[in-house]
Protein backbone atom coordinates (compact mmCIF):
# COMPACT_ATOMS: atom_id res chain seq x y z
CA UNK A 1 0.00 0.00 0.00
CA UNK A 2 1.47 3.76 -1.00
CA UNK A 3 1.14 6.13 1.64
CA UNK A 4 0.60 9.85 1.25
CA UNK A 5 0.83 11.86 4.35
CA UNK A 6 -1.55 14.92 5.27
CA UNK A 7 0.37 16.77 8.30
CA UNK A 8 -3.32 18.75 10.40
CA UNK A 9 -2.02 21.93 12.28
CA UNK A 10 -3.08 24.95 13.09
CA UNK A 11 -2.49 26.26 10.37
CA UNK A 12 -3.88 24.33 6.79
CA UNK A 13 -0.87 22.13 5.13
CA UNK A 14 -2.44 23.10 1.69
CA UNK A 15 -3.95 20.56 -1.11
CA UNK A 16 -2.55 17.97 -2.64
CA UNK A 17 -3.70 15.96 -5.83
CA UNK A 18 -3.02 12.27 -5.73
CA UNK A 19 -3.33 9.89 -9.19
CA UNK A 20 -4.42 7.10 -8.18
CA UNK A 21 -4.70 5.32 -11.80
CA UNK A 22 -2.49 2.21 -10.21
CA UNK A 23 -5.62 1.19 -7.60
CA UNK A 24 -2.83 1.06 -5.22
CA UNK A 25 -3.01 4.45 -3.22
CA UNK A 26 -4.50 4.87 0.23
CA UNK A 27 -4.63 8.19 2.17
CA UNK A 28 -2.80 8.75 5.17
CA UNK A 29 -4.22 11.57 7.95
CA UNK A 30 -2.01 12.56 10.53
CA UNK A 31 -2.73 14.60 13.64
CA UNK A 32 -0.24 16.47 15.12
CA UNK A 33 -2.12 19.11 16.98
CA UNK A 34 -4.91 17.69 18.56
CA UNK A 35 -6.61 20.92 20.05
CA UNK A 36 -6.81 22.44 16.84
CA UNK A 37 -10.01 23.16 15.29
CA UNK A 38 -9.52 21.00 11.89
CA UNK A 39 -9.90 18.20 10.46
CA UNK A 40 -9.24 16.18 7.29
CA UNK A 41 -11.38 16.84 4.31
CA UNK A 42 -11.04 14.49 1.43
CA UNK A 43 -12.89 14.59 -2.43
CA UNK A 44 -13.25 12.33 -5.39
CA UNK A 45 -13.92 13.20 -8.97
CA UNK A 46 -15.78 10.08 -10.21
CA UNK A 47 -14.86 8.66 -13.35
CA UNK A 48 -16.63 9.01 -16.75
CA UNK A 49 -19.67 6.79 -16.64
CA UNK A 50 -19.99 7.00 -13.05
CA UNK A 51 -23.07 8.86 -11.58
CA UNK A 52 -26.19 8.62 -9.16
CA UNK A 53 -28.26 6.89 -12.07
CA UNK A 54 -25.76 4.16 -12.46
CA UNK A 55 -24.19 3.86 -9.18
CA UNK A 56 -25.97 5.53 -6.26
CA UNK A 57 -24.17 4.19 -3.50
CA UNK A 58 -20.21 4.93 -2.64
CA UNK A 59 -18.15 3.54 -0.32
CA UNK A 60 -14.70 3.48 1.15
CA UNK A 61 -13.18 2.02 3.92
CA UNK A 62 -10.86 3.18 6.64
CA UNK A 63 -8.32 2.17 9.28
CA UNK A 64 -8.11 3.74 12.55
CA UNK A 65 -4.49 3.72 14.63
CA UNK A 66 -6.19 4.22 18.21
CA UNK A 67 -10.16 1.70 18.35
CA UNK A 68 -10.68 4.34 21.00
CA UNK A 69 -10.49 6.90 18.26
CA UNK A 70 -14.16 8.70 17.41
CA UNK A 71 -14.86 9.00 13.96
CA UNK A 72 -17.24 10.88 12.08
CA UNK A 73 -17.94 12.01 8.45
CA UNK A 74 -19.95 15.13 6.65
CA UNK A 75 -21.00 13.77 3.09
CA UNK A 76 -21.24 16.29 0.19
CA UNK A 77 -22.08 15.67 -3.21
CA UNK A 78 -21.92 18.17 -6.25
CA UNK A 79 -23.14 16.92 -9.67
CA UNK A 80 -21.39 18.30 -12.75
CA UNK A 81 -23.93 19.22 -15.39
CA UNK A 82 -23.15 17.93 -18.79
CA UNK A 83 -21.91 21.22 -20.51
CA UNK A 84 -18.64 22.59 -18.29
CA UNK A 85 -20.31 26.08 -18.44
CA UNK A 86 -23.05 25.24 -16.75
CA UNK A 87 -23.06 25.66 -12.33
CA UNK A 88 -22.67 23.61 -9.91
CA UNK A 89 -25.39 21.87 -7.73
CA UNK A 90 -24.51 20.70 -4.64
CA UNK A 91 -26.53 18.65 -1.73
CA UNK A 92 -24.30 18.63 1.59
CA UNK A 93 -25.42 16.26 4.42
CA UNK A 94 -23.77 15.70 7.80
CA UNK A 95 -23.36 12.75 9.46
CA UNK A 96 -21.60 11.93 12.89
CA UNK A 97 -20.42 9.39 15.80
CA UNK A 98 -21.27 6.09 14.51
CA UNK A 99 -23.79 6.59 11.80
CA UNK A 100 -25.60 3.47 11.71
CA UNK A 101 -27.78 5.06 8.32
CA UNK A 102 -24.31 4.69 6.46
CA UNK A 103 -22.32 1.93 7.92
CA UNK A 104 -21.82 -1.64 7.89
CA UNK A 105 -21.00 -3.19 10.81
CA UNK A 106 -19.05 -0.12 12.07
CA UNK A 107 -17.33 -1.08 14.95
CA UNK A 108 -13.91 1.69 16.08
CA UNK A 109 -11.10 -0.59 15.20
CA UNK A 110 -7.39 -0.70 14.28
CA UNK A 111 -8.68 -3.04 10.94
CA UNK A 112 -9.72 -2.02 7.68
CA UNK A 113 -14.02 -1.13 8.02
CA UNK A 114 -16.47 0.26 5.20
CA UNK A 115 -18.44 3.11 5.34
CA UNK A 116 -21.31 3.35 2.47
CA UNK A 117 -22.94 6.32 1.38
CA UNK A 118 -26.67 5.79 0.16
CA UNK A 119 -26.14 8.18 -2.95
CA UNK A 120 -30.32 8.11 -3.54
CA UNK A 121 -30.57 10.32 -0.85
CA UNK A 122 -28.86 13.00 -2.75
CA UNK A 123 -31.42 12.29 -5.57
CA UNK A 124 -31.34 15.46 -8.07
CA UNK A 125 -33.42 15.43 -10.77
CA UNK A 126 -32.05 17.45 -12.64
CA UNK A 127 -29.22 15.88 -13.38
CA UNK A 128 -27.98 15.16 -16.19
CA UNK A 129 -24.05 14.74 -16.86
CA UNK A 130 -21.86 11.77 -15.89
CA UNK A 131 -19.66 13.60 -13.02
CA UNK A 132 -20.28 13.55 -9.64
CA UNK A 133 -18.14 15.13 -7.21
CA UNK A 134 -18.25 13.11 -3.29
CA UNK A 135 -16.31 14.02 -0.17
CA UNK A 136 -15.93 13.72 3.39
CA UNK A 137 -14.37 14.96 6.57
CA UNK A 138 -12.74 12.91 8.70
CA UNK A 139 -11.77 13.85 12.14
CA UNK A 140 -14.36 15.58 14.36
CA UNK A 141 -12.67 18.71 16.28
CA UNK A 142 -13.76 16.73 19.50
CA UNK A 143 -12.81 13.62 18.63
CA UNK A 144 -10.61 12.65 21.40
CA UNK A 145 -7.42 13.14 19.85
CA UNK A 146 -4.38 12.82 20.46
CA UNK A 147 -0.71 14.10 18.34
CA UNK A 148 0.69 11.29 16.32
CA UNK A 149 -2.80 9.53 15.58
CA UNK A 150 -3.93 8.83 12.13
CA UNK A 151 -6.37 7.56 9.97
CA UNK A 152 -5.96 5.68 6.91
CA UNK A 153 -8.48 6.15 3.91
CA UNK A 154 -9.07 3.97 0.95
CA UNK A 155 -11.91 4.74 -2.12
CA UNK A 156 -13.58 1.69 -2.40
CA UNK A 157 -16.11 2.42 -5.58
CA UNK A 158 -18.84 3.38 -6.49
CA UNK A 159 -21.93 0.40 -6.37
CA UNK A 160 -24.87 -0.14 -7.89
CA UNK A 161 -26.56 -0.73 -4.53
CA UNK A 162 -26.01 -1.54 -1.01
CA UNK A 163 -25.72 -5.14 -0.92
CA UNK A 164 -22.92 -4.98 -4.04
CA UNK A 165 -21.08 -3.32 -1.56
CA UNK A 166 -21.08 -5.19 1.34
CA UNK A 167 -20.62 -8.12 -0.96
CA UNK A 168 -17.30 -6.54 -2.10
CA UNK A 169 -16.04 -5.71 1.33
CA UNK A 170 -17.23 -8.70 2.50
CA UNK A 171 -14.34 -10.88 -0.23
CA UNK A 172 -11.72 -9.19 1.19
CA UNK A 173 -10.67 -7.03 -1.30
CA UNK A 174 -9.41 -3.79 -0.18
CA UNK A 175 -7.60 -2.46 -3.18
CA UNK A 176 -8.69 -3.39 -6.44
CA UNK A 177 -12.05 -1.22 -6.46
CA UNK A 178 -13.10 0.82 -9.09
CA UNK A 179 -11.25 3.53 -8.72
CA UNK A 180 -12.20 7.37 -9.21
CA UNK A 181 -9.93 9.56 -11.73
CA UNK A 182 -8.22 10.84 -8.83
CA UNK A 183 -8.71 12.41 -5.22
CA UNK A 184 -7.46 15.47 -3.54
CA UNK A 185 -7.60 16.24 0.71
CA UNK A 186 -7.10 19.63 2.43
CA UNK A 187 -7.10 20.40 5.87
CA UNK A 188 -9.96 22.62 6.41
CA UNK A 189 -12.19 24.27 9.68
CA UNK A 190 -14.59 21.76 11.25
CA UNK A 191 -18.52 21.61 10.49
CA UNK A 192 -18.78 23.54 8.19
CA UNK A 193 -19.07 23.57 4.06
CA UNK A 194 -16.19 22.88 3.13
CA UNK A 195 -16.29 24.34 -0.66
CA UNK A 196 -16.62 27.62 -2.49
CA UNK A 197 -17.96 30.07 -2.95
CA UNK A 198 -20.17 29.80 0.44
CA UNK A 199 -24.11 30.51 -0.10
CA UNK A 200 -24.73 33.31 2.69
CA UNK A 201 -27.64 33.57 4.62
CA UNK A 202 -28.37 37.37 4.14
CA UNK A 203 -28.06 39.84 1.29
CA UNK A 204 -25.35 42.07 1.95
CA UNK A 205 -27.76 44.97 2.59
CA UNK A 206 -29.47 42.97 5.29
CA UNK A 207 -25.91 41.23 6.92
CA UNK A 208 -24.70 44.76 7.23
CA UNK A 209 -27.78 46.32 8.52
CA UNK A 210 -27.80 43.49 11.64
CA UNK A 211 -24.24 44.13 12.11
CA UNK A 212 -25.32 46.94 15.46
CA UNK A 213 -23.74 47.93 18.92
CA UNK A 214 -26.80 49.88 19.70
CA UNK A 215 -28.07 48.95 22.88
CA UNK A 216 -24.67 47.55 23.96
CA UNK A 217 -24.35 47.13 27.95
CA UNK A 218 -22.35 49.42 29.73
CA UNK A 219 -19.75 46.63 31.76
CA UNK A 220 -17.91 49.47 32.97
CA UNK A 221 -13.87 49.83 32.75
CA UNK A 222 -12.04 46.32 32.47
CA UNK A 223 -9.48 45.55 34.73
CA UNK A 224 -6.21 45.98 32.76
CA UNK A 225 -2.70 46.66 33.35
CA UNK A 226 -1.18 49.28 31.20
CA UNK A 227 2.72 50.30 30.43
CA UNK A 228 3.78 53.50 28.76
CA UNK A 229 6.35 52.18 26.29
CA UNK A 230 7.69 55.19 24.52
CA UNK A 231 7.54 58.34 26.19
CA UNK A 232 6.79 61.90 25.57
CA UNK A 233 10.58 63.23 23.84
CA UNK A 234 10.37 67.06 23.17
CA UNK A 235 12.43 66.36 19.76
CA UNK A 236 10.51 63.38 18.97
CA UNK A 237 7.18 64.17 19.62
CA UNK A 238 5.00 62.77 16.84
CA UNK A 239 4.57 59.20 18.02
CA UNK A 240 1.83 57.00 15.71
CA UNK A 241 1.05 53.60 14.04
CA UNK A 242 1.72 51.44 16.33
CA UNK A 243 2.41 47.83 15.32
CA UNK A 244 3.02 44.38 17.60
CA UNK A 245 4.09 41.21 17.67
CA UNK A 246 5.46 38.49 19.88
CA UNK A 247 8.87 36.80 19.39
CA UNK A 248 11.60 33.89 20.66
CA UNK A 249 9.71 35.11 24.13
CA UNK A 250 9.59 39.44 23.84
CA UNK A 251 7.19 41.53 22.88
CA UNK A 252 8.15 43.66 19.98
CA UNK A 253 6.43 47.50 19.05
CA UNK A 254 7.37 49.35 16.71
CA UNK A 255 5.93 53.05 15.47
CA UNK A 256 6.16 55.93 13.45
CA UNK A 257 8.10 58.70 14.95
CA UNK A 258 8.58 62.43 13.93
CA UNK A 259 10.09 65.61 16.09
CA UNK A 260 6.72 66.96 15.77
CA UNK A 261 4.34 66.50 12.41
CA UNK A 262 2.76 63.51 10.93
CA UNK A 263 3.44 61.77 8.50
CA UNK A 264 6.00 64.50 6.98
CA UNK A 265 10.14 64.29 5.56
CA UNK A 266 12.26 62.83 8.52
CA UNK A 267 9.38 60.93 10.02
CA UNK A 268 11.43 57.08 10.87
CA UNK A 269 10.35 53.93 12.01
CA UNK A 270 11.39 52.81 15.80
CA UNK A 271 11.36 49.61 17.68
CA UNK A 272 11.14 48.81 21.33
CA UNK A 273 10.62 45.08 23.40
CA UNK A 274 10.36 43.56 26.36
CA UNK A 275 10.72 40.28 28.21
CA UNK A 276 7.87 40.74 30.77
CA UNK A 277 5.58 43.50 29.86
CA UNK A 278 6.92 45.83 32.52
CA UNK A 279 10.22 46.72 31.64
CA UNK A 280 10.92 48.06 28.17
CA UNK A 281 14.39 48.54 26.25
CA UNK A 282 15.36 51.55 24.79
CA UNK A 283 13.67 52.82 21.64
CA UNK A 284 15.89 51.20 18.47
CA UNK A 285 15.39 53.64 15.43
CA UNK A 286 15.41 50.61 12.20
CA UNK A 287 13.37 52.48 9.38
CA UNK A 288 15.70 55.60 8.47
CA UNK A 289 15.18 58.48 5.94
CA UNK A 290 17.31 59.37 3.44
CA UNK A 291 17.47 62.14 0.60
CA UNK A 292 16.30 60.86 -2.92
CA UNK A 293 15.26 62.67 -5.89
CA UNK A 294 13.02 65.77 -5.28
CA UNK A 295 13.07 65.80 -1.72
CA UNK A 296 13.36 63.71 1.49
CA UNK A 297 11.90 60.47 2.25
CA UNK A 298 9.19 59.66 5.38
CA UNK A 299 8.57 55.92 7.06
CA UNK A 300 5.25 55.21 7.68
CA UNK A 301 5.35 52.04 9.97
CA UNK A 302 3.21 49.16 8.35
CA UNK A 303 3.50 46.10 10.64
CA UNK A 304 5.46 43.46 12.22
CA UNK A 305 5.25 39.94 11.29
CA UNK A 306 7.10 37.19 13.56
CA UNK A 307 7.73 33.34 12.15
CA UNK A 308 9.48 31.12 14.01
CA UNK A 309 12.92 31.75 12.11
CA UNK A 310 12.44 35.80 12.17
CA UNK A 311 10.77 39.32 12.75
CA UNK A 312 9.98 40.92 9.96
CA UNK A 313 9.07 45.03 10.21
CA UNK A 314 7.40 46.34 6.80
CA UNK A 315 7.39 50.20 6.42
CA UNK A 316 6.24 52.27 3.56
CA UNK A 317 8.80 54.82 2.39
CA UNK A 318 7.24 58.51 0.97
CA UNK A 319 9.09 61.21 -1.13
CA UNK A 320 8.40 64.45 -0.39
CA UNK A 321 8.76 67.53 -2.79
CA UNK A 322 10.57 70.44 -0.87
CA UNK A 323 8.18 72.94 -2.07
CA UNK A 324 5.44 71.46 -0.76
CA UNK A 325 6.02 72.16 3.30
CA UNK A 326 5.87 75.00 5.23
CA UNK A 327 8.65 77.13 7.42
CA UNK A 328 7.48 75.03 10.15
CA UNK A 329 8.31 72.03 8.57
CA UNK A 330 4.26 70.95 8.29
CA UNK A 331 3.25 69.35 4.81
CA UNK A 332 0.75 71.29 2.52
CA UNK A 333 -1.55 68.34 2.08
CA UNK A 334 -3.37 70.12 -0.96
CA UNK A 335 -0.52 70.95 -2.41
CA UNK A 336 0.53 69.48 -6.06
CA UNK A 337 2.75 70.23 -8.38
CA UNK A 338 1.57 69.15 -11.82
CA UNK A 339 5.17 68.22 -13.32
CA UNK A 340 6.03 65.51 -10.68
CA UNK A 341 2.38 64.44 -10.54
CA UNK A 342 1.26 65.29 -6.83
CA UNK A 343 2.91 66.55 -3.99
CA UNK A 344 4.26 62.68 -2.65
CA UNK A 345 6.18 60.93 -5.22
CA UNK A 346 6.24 57.68 -5.17
CA UNK A 347 5.84 55.00 -2.58
CA UNK A 348 8.01 52.11 -1.94
CA UNK A 349 7.38 49.34 0.59
CA UNK A 350 9.99 48.15 2.54
CA UNK A 351 11.15 44.83 4.36
CA UNK A 352 13.88 44.82 7.60
CA UNK A 353 14.00 41.54 9.05
CA UNK A 354 16.12 40.12 12.23
CA UNK A 355 16.85 36.69 13.41
CA UNK A 356 17.21 37.62 17.10
CA UNK A 357 15.58 40.56 17.82
CA UNK A 358 18.52 43.13 18.15
CA UNK A 359 20.28 43.29 14.50
CA UNK A 360 18.34 43.89 12.05
CA UNK A 361 19.46 43.89 8.73
CA UNK A 362 17.83 45.61 5.43
CA UNK A 363 16.04 47.61 3.68
CA UNK A 364 14.94 45.40 0.93
CA UNK A 365 12.16 47.01 -1.35
CA UNK A 366 9.25 44.78 -1.61
CA UNK A 367 7.85 44.95 -4.74
CA UNK A 368 5.19 42.08 -4.72
CA UNK A 369 3.93 43.26 -1.62
CA UNK A 370 0.81 45.47 -0.42
CA UNK A 371 0.75 48.14 2.81
CA UNK A 372 -1.02 47.71 5.42
CA UNK A 373 -3.07 49.51 8.36
CA UNK A 374 -2.70 46.08 10.29
CA UNK A 375 -0.31 42.98 10.77
CA UNK A 376 -1.34 40.05 8.95
CA UNK A 377 -3.99 37.23 10.45
CA UNK A 378 -4.61 33.92 9.79
CA UNK A 379 -8.17 33.04 8.63
CA UNK A 380 -9.73 29.95 8.93
CA UNK A 381 -8.51 28.66 5.55
CA UNK A 382 -5.15 29.59 6.71
CA UNK A 383 -5.36 32.48 4.18
CA UNK A 384 -3.48 35.38 5.67
CA UNK A 385 -5.43 38.63 5.46
CA UNK A 386 -4.24 42.19 6.38
CA UNK A 387 -6.44 45.57 6.10
CA UNK A 388 -4.81 47.33 3.35
CA UNK A 389 -6.48 51.07 2.80
CA UNK A 390 -9.76 50.16 1.02
CA UNK A 391 -9.13 46.25 1.08
CA UNK A 392 -7.61 43.57 2.30
CA UNK A 393 -4.15 42.10 1.14
CA UNK A 394 -4.01 37.93 0.99
CA UNK A 395 -1.40 35.73 1.05
CA UNK A 396 -1.15 31.99 1.00
CA UNK A 397 2.84 32.05 1.75
CA UNK A 398 2.80 31.15 5.94
CA UNK A 399 5.72 33.58 5.95
CA UNK A 400 3.96 36.45 5.33
CA UNK A 401 5.63 37.42 1.83
CA UNK A 402 3.81 37.93 -1.87
CA UNK A 403 0.39 39.49 -0.52
CA UNK A 404 -1.88 40.33 -3.30
CA UNK A 405 -4.15 44.08 -2.61
CA UNK A 406 -7.73 42.18 -3.53
CA UNK A 407 -11.24 43.94 -1.90
CA UNK A 408 -14.35 45.73 -3.54
CA UNK A 409 -13.22 47.81 -6.95
CA UNK A 410 -12.56 51.68 -7.13
CA UNK A 411 -16.23 51.56 -9.03
CA UNK A 412 -18.06 49.95 -5.74
CA UNK A 413 -16.46 52.06 -3.47
CA UNK A 414 -16.88 55.12 -5.50
CA UNK A 415 -20.83 54.03 -5.00
CA UNK A 416 -20.88 54.06 -1.51
CA UNK A 417 -19.26 57.30 -1.10
CA UNK A 418 -22.02 58.71 -3.41
CA UNK A 419 -24.46 56.56 -0.68
CA UNK A 420 -23.21 58.61 2.12
CA UNK A 421 -19.61 56.89 2.59
CA UNK A 422 -17.85 59.94 2.92
CA UNK A 423 -14.40 58.18 2.83
CA UNK A 424 -13.45 54.35 3.16
CA UNK A 425 -10.34 53.55 4.58
CA UNK A 426 -8.10 51.61 7.08
CA UNK A 427 -10.13 48.15 6.78
CA UNK A 428 -10.03 45.19 9.65
CA UNK A 429 -11.95 42.05 9.34
CA UNK A 430 -13.18 39.07 10.90
CA UNK A 431 -14.29 35.70 9.59
CA UNK A 432 -17.68 34.14 10.91
CA UNK A 433 -18.04 29.72 10.53
CA UNK A 434 -20.03 30.20 7.95
CA UNK A 435 -16.32 31.32 6.10
CA UNK A 436 -17.59 34.67 5.20
CA UNK A 437 -15.14 37.53 5.24
CA UNK A 438 -16.55 40.88 6.75
CA UNK A 439 -14.28 43.50 5.85
CA UNK A 440 -15.03 46.81 7.74
CA UNK A 441 -13.97 50.56 6.84
CA UNK A 442 -13.78 53.41 8.48
CA UNK A 443 -15.94 55.95 7.34
CA UNK A 444 -15.81 59.17 9.03
CA UNK A 445 -19.82 59.19 8.80
CA UNK A 446 -21.00 57.78 12.14
CA UNK A 447 -20.57 54.62 10.97
CA UNK A 448 -18.74 51.61 10.09
CA UNK A 449 -19.21 50.40 6.35
CA UNK A 450 -19.18 46.73 5.24
CA UNK A 451 -18.00 44.54 2.07
CA UNK A 452 -18.14 40.49 2.08
CA UNK A 453 -16.33 38.28 0.58
CA UNK A 454 -17.80 34.11 -0.06
CA UNK A 455 -15.11 32.63 -2.02
CA UNK A 456 -11.83 33.04 0.68
CA UNK A 457 -11.11 36.66 -0.21
CA UNK A 458 -11.22 36.67 -4.55
CA UNK A 459 -14.28 38.73 -4.89
CA UNK A 460 -16.25 41.29 -3.17
CA UNK A 461 -19.74 42.49 -2.48
CA UNK A 462 -20.96 46.19 -3.04
CA UNK A 463 -20.03 48.52 0.24
CA UNK A 464 -22.88 49.33 2.72
CA UNK A 465 -22.90 50.92 5.76
CA UNK A 466 -23.89 49.03 8.91
CA UNK A 467 -25.03 49.70 12.27
CA UNK A 468 -22.09 49.87 14.49
CA UNK A 469 -21.58 52.95 15.86
CA UNK A 470 -17.60 54.53 15.14
CA UNK A 471 -15.92 57.83 15.62
CA UNK A 472 -12.94 58.81 12.74
CA UNK A 473 -10.52 56.30 13.62
CA UNK A 474 -9.04 53.46 12.43
CA UNK A 475 -11.19 50.22 14.30
CA UNK A 476 -9.57 46.92 14.80
CA UNK A 477 -12.62 44.13 14.35
CA UNK A 478 -11.33 40.17 15.45
CA UNK A 479 -12.20 37.13 17.40
CA UNK A 480 -11.25 35.93 20.48
CA UNK A 481 -10.18 31.99 21.15
CA UNK A 482 -13.61 30.93 22.21
CA UNK A 483 -14.79 32.38 19.22
CA UNK A 484 -16.66 35.98 20.23
CA UNK A 485 -16.58 38.55 18.09
CA UNK A 486 -14.69 41.59 18.91
CA UNK A 487 -14.28 45.60 17.83
CA UNK A 488 -11.77 47.61 19.39
CA UNK A 489 -12.11 51.14 19.04
CA UNK A 490 -14.35 54.33 19.80
CA UNK A 491 -18.26 53.31 19.85
CA UNK A 492 -18.91 57.02 19.84
CA UNK A 493 -19.33 59.75 17.30
CA UNK A 494 -17.50 62.20 18.82
CA UNK A 495 -14.94 63.23 16.73
CA UNK A 496 -12.62 62.80 19.71
CA UNK A 497 -11.24 59.24 19.61
CA UNK A 498 -12.22 59.10 23.42
CA UNK A 499 -12.80 56.35 25.24
CA UNK A 500 -11.10 53.70 24.00
CA UNK A 501 -13.61 50.70 24.04
CA UNK A 502 -13.84 46.82 23.52
CA UNK A 503 -17.30 45.42 22.26
CA UNK A 504 -17.95 42.37 22.71
CA UNK A 505 -20.66 40.27 19.75
CA UNK A 506 -22.03 36.29 20.56
CA UNK A 507 -22.78 35.96 16.79
CA UNK A 508 -20.78 38.69 14.46
CA UNK A 509 -23.78 40.63 14.21
CA UNK A 510 -25.31 42.35 18.09
CA UNK A 511 -22.59 43.81 19.66
CA UNK A 512 -24.30 43.38 23.25
CA UNK A 513 -21.48 44.29 26.10
CA UNK A 514 -19.17 47.33 25.80
CA UNK A 515 -16.19 48.00 27.65
CA UNK A 516 -13.96 51.13 28.67
CA UNK A 517 -10.23 49.67 28.44
CA UNK A 518 -9.09 53.46 28.53
CA UNK A 519 -10.52 56.87 29.49
CA UNK A 520 -7.38 58.70 30.94
CA UNK A 521 -7.56 61.58 29.36
CA UNK A 522 -4.49 63.10 27.52
CA UNK A 523 -3.27 66.79 26.90
CA UNK A 524 -1.35 67.01 24.01
CA UNK A 525 1.92 69.20 24.77
CA UNK A 526 3.70 70.19 21.43
CA UNK A 527 0.84 70.89 18.88
CA UNK A 528 1.97 69.74 15.10
CA UNK A 529 0.35 68.29 11.92
CA UNK A 530 -2.39 66.61 12.90
CA UNK A 531 -1.81 66.01 15.99
CA UNK A 532 -4.96 65.97 18.11
CA UNK A 533 -7.60 63.22 19.46
CA UNK A 534 -6.78 60.85 22.13
CA UNK A 535 -6.97 57.05 21.82
CA UNK A 536 -5.83 56.16 18.24
CA UNK A 537 -5.04 53.35 15.84
CA UNK A 538 -5.14 50.22 18.06
CA UNK A 539 -3.26 47.37 17.21
CA UNK A 540 -4.53 44.01 19.21
CA UNK A 541 -2.42 40.81 19.39
CA UNK A 542 -3.95 37.89 21.43
CA UNK A 543 -0.79 35.68 23.62
CA UNK A 544 -1.09 33.16 26.03
CA UNK A 545 -3.82 34.60 28.65
CA UNK A 546 -4.06 37.85 27.99
CA UNK A 547 -5.21 40.29 24.76
CA UNK A 548 -2.61 43.29 23.87
CA UNK A 549 -3.12 46.24 22.67
CA UNK A 550 -0.96 48.76 21.84
CA UNK A 551 -1.86 52.51 20.99
CA UNK A 552 -0.76 56.32 20.83
CA UNK A 553 -2.26 58.89 23.00
CA UNK A 554 -2.45 62.05 21.34
CA UNK A 555 0.35 60.96 18.82
CA UNK A 556 2.84 62.10 20.75
CA UNK A 557 3.28 58.87 23.34
CA UNK A 558 2.50 55.14 23.33
CA UNK A 559 0.90 52.38 25.88
CA UNK A 560 0.20 48.94 25.40
CA UNK A 561 -2.19 47.70 27.70
CA UNK A 562 -3.27 44.31 28.26
CA UNK A 563 -6.45 42.18 29.42
CA UNK A 564 -6.66 38.97 30.65
CA UNK A 565 -9.30 36.85 28.03
CA UNK A 566 -10.44 35.66 31.12
CA UNK A 567 -12.07 39.03 32.32
CA UNK A 568 -13.68 39.80 28.89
Amino acid sequence: MKEQSLVIKELPAGTMGVEDREQQQALRVEVQDAAAKLAARVYWHCAPGVSVDTHPVFAFCVKLSRPDMQFGVSWWRTDRYAEETMPYSEVYQNYWSTFPRLTVGYQPTTDWQLVVVDGTAFANPNFEGNWTDIGLVLLRKDANLQAGDHVWLKWAGAFPCRAAAESFFESGVVYDAPTPLFWCSESVPMGEKPLFPVLPSLPIEESARRITNKGAQNMGKIPSEKVLIAPYEENASFCHHAALAFFKDKMFVAYSSHECNEDSAGQCVRVVSSEDFYHWDTPQVVGATRRATYGDTGLLCSHLFATEEKLYLYCAEKEYYDKCFREDGSFYYDHYNEDLGGAVIGLRLLRYETADGVHWEGPTVVDNQQWTNEAPRVSLTGRLFAGAGYQLAITDDKNGFNFRKIGPSEEQCADARRRGAWMLTEASWYQTDDYIVHMFFRSNSGYLWLTESYDNGESWTDVHPTRLVADNTMPYMGRLPDGRYFFLGDPHWNNARFPLALQISEDGYRFTKSYIVRDEPYTIRRPGQAKEFQYAYPEVRIHGEYMYIAYSKGKEVMEVTRIRLSDI
